[in-house]
């Protein structure tokens, strides 16, 4: 839902936002027992990487301006998430 960055980046998008939402998962079970609000962890746990997100939501932005496909190298993006 927030960005839509296109081939091969789509898969990157979903890795990310699914280690996001598997993290605050585990940050309101954390919470809890470290007396923490739990979804203040929570929340916290979705966007510990949101950075990432951004950084593919500009390769949706850069894709849409140039109306077609990205020549930006994937094992790049990769290195740069990893980062």
């Amino acid at each position: 839902l927030l960005c839509q960055p296109g081939p091969p980046y789509a898969a990157m998008a979903e890795a990310v936002w699914a280690h996001s939402a598997a993290t605050a998962r585990i940050a309101r079970q954390l919470g809890r027992a470290f007396g923490a609000v739990p979804e203040e962890a929570y929340a916290a746990g979705l966007l510990h990487d949101v950075g990432k997100l951004i950084v593919l939501d500009q390769l949706s932005a850069l894709r849409a301006r140039r109306r077609g496909a990205l020549a930006v190298p994937e094992a790049f993006v990769r290195e740069a998430l990893r980062v």
